[in-house]
């Protein structure tokens, strides 16, 4: 009886949940990837890394010698640019070991996936206030960010379950092997993007120089690797983060890291700034994705990701209306955050349509929203 319960208790540690979920997506992603080579009819080929081939063109410059790389597909002149600096990294790598670069691109991509939901398991334990913490609160929100798929998209509802589609964005269907095992760049750049953002909450609590040096550390890798989250959690997250501490009167204690942390993501986002504005394609990219999706299209397959989320976090909002006063200001300032993280982004949807708004309509959503959502879901469970 002892060992039962010692091997349910290990099973159900928080750390352990999510190990098992990350290599049960594990197992599912590499059959979709290798399936298809074993299905393939006689005398041809399946295409490998399609969409892709342009993120192993640049590991193939990088690993020949290249620290800045230009987008070979395509016949116009263009200017070299020292921005995609997780490919050159890469590209390194591939020189060091001798590998071949759609190998190490398919490697990262499992190697970001599991950044991600280390980091996801960090922030979650970090900005839990101590008081409320528990493993069943730590699982839940893994969980509910880690594993809950999006709702159905609300345009194919009907009575057929068999014929509704989840949610999609700009590159992949939200469903969550995607998500988590899509672009590389992407994954990392969110991974790296929670870091800092537990290292503010950290510094918050207990301000010391090597918090505040990976803070600084962690803005400047990020902002490299995926410029726009950090632009998002800029908007989103900081912006309502600084209102709510005014409010609070608890906003001095911001005063360094925001310092901190906005020089080195605006530091590093002006060097970004200053490589795609060489010239073609890079300096018209922004213009150009504001074309991609229409702002109706946007608007539902957000609300469509969040439908499965909604009734729990109806719970936790719910509760506010008795609870607020009785909540510390931790938790208060953590549903703040969160609650501003989701509901913000489509609010911004019309502005980002005009030719100064740093990025395009799904930028602001692509897939990120999981993360607050699932924390609220998580403390609405609990209440």
């Amino acid at each position: 009886m002892n060992t039962f319960r010692r091997t349910i208790a290990f099973l159900t540690h928080p750390f352990i949940v999510l190990h098992i979920l990350f290599f049960i997506q594990l197992a599912i992603f590499l059959w979709t990837v290798i399936h298809p080579y074993t299905i393939e009819p006689q005398g041809s080929t399946y295409l490998y890394l399609r969409g892709h081939l342009v993120y192993t063109s640049y590991i193939r410059q990088a690993k020949d010698g290249a620290w800045s790389l230009f987008m070979s597909h395509t016949t116009r002149p263009m200017h070299s640019i020292y921005t995609p600096m997780f490919f050159v990294a890469l590209g390194k790598i591939a020189a060091i070991f001798n590998i071949d670069p759609p190998v190490i691109y398919m490697a990262s991509r499992i190697f970001a996936s599991y950044a991600l939901f280390l980091a996801v398991y960090w922030l979650v334990k970090v900005i839990i206030p101590k008081k409320l913490y528990s493993k069943t609160l730590h699982i839940s929100a893994i969980l509910f960010i880690l594993a809950l798929e999006p709702g159905p998209f609300l345009t194919d509802l009907g009575w057929n379950p068999m014929l509704w589609k989840p949610a999609i964005f700009s590159y992949y269907p939200q469903v969550a092997v995607q998500r988590h095992f899509g672009l590389p760049h992407h994954t990392m750049g969110e991974a790296v993007g929670l870091l800092f953002l537990g290292l503010f909450f950290l510094f918050l609590s207990k301000p010391t120089l090597s918090r505040l040096w990976l803070l600084f550390v962690t803005g400047i890798a990020g902002t490299l690797i995926l410029p726009p989250y950090f632009t998002i959690l800029g908007i989103v997250v900081f912006i309502p983060w600084i209102l709510y501490a005014i409010t609070d009167k608890s906003f001095r204690k911001m005063v360094i890291p925001l310092l901190v942390s906005g020089l080195a993501v605006g530091g590093t986002a002006f060097f970004v700034y200053h490589e795609i504005s060489k010239g073609y394609p890079y300096k018209w990219t922004n213009l150009d994705e504001k074309r991609w999706v229409a702002n109706a299209d946007v608007l539902i397959n957000y609300l469509s990701s969040l439908i499965l989320y909604v009734p729990f976090i109806s719970l936790l909002w719910i509760s506010i209306l008795r609870l607020w006063r009785s909540f510390d200001a931790n938790l208060r300032r953590l549903i703040s955050v969160a609650t501003s993280w989701i509901i913000i982004p489509p609010i911004l949807v019309p502005v980002s349509s005009l030719p100064w708004f740093p990025m395009a309509n799904f930028r602001l959503m692509d897939g990120y929203n999981y993360v607050p959502a699932g924390i609220l879901a998580a403390l609405g469970v609990s209440y």
